[in-house]
């Protein structure tokens, strides 16, 4: 059995949209930031949500332009960690990059975070029509 066709089973059972609600509620927060701001999160309540209004209906659907900004802040998120990590230890004891790379990727890691925050931003202000 694949992932999918277990979720689907475990969509059918009754009261799954109210527990994910429930945990939602706890305001749990994920190595990726606030549990609501998953995209697997959001993808589980959303199939929750229609498996619950519509049961006969297919589960599958295409990612709505929120949830693919979320997959994009998150995996620009482990890149900032990732290059953020790596500068430290180059500024520690300088490995692999001469000054001016190391300033270069410096530059690099402020934009991609000016990038994240703007992402998050319009994450949050899409999500407020919800």
């Amino acid at each position: 059995m694949t992932n999918l066709e277990a979720i689907k089973m475990e969509l059918k059972a009754e009261g799954n949209l109210e527990i994910l609600e429930f945990v939602e509620g706890c305001d749990y927060i994920c190595n990726a930031g606030p549990l609501k701001n998953n995209l697997a999160w959001a993808e589980l309540k959303r199939r929750a949500n229609e498996q619950a209004c519509e049961p006969d209906k297919p589960i599958i659907k295409e990612p709505t332009y929120i949830d693919r900004m979320r997959t994009e802040s998150y995996e620009l998120g482990i890149k900032i960690e990732k290059a953020s990590a790596f500068i430290e230890k180059e500024i520690k004891e300088p490995k692999y990059l001469d000054g001016m790379q190391r300033q270069l990727l410096k530059k690099q890691l402020e934009a991609m975070k000016a990038y994240h925050d703007v992402l998050m931003t319009r994450i949050t202000y899409e999500g407020e029509d919800d």
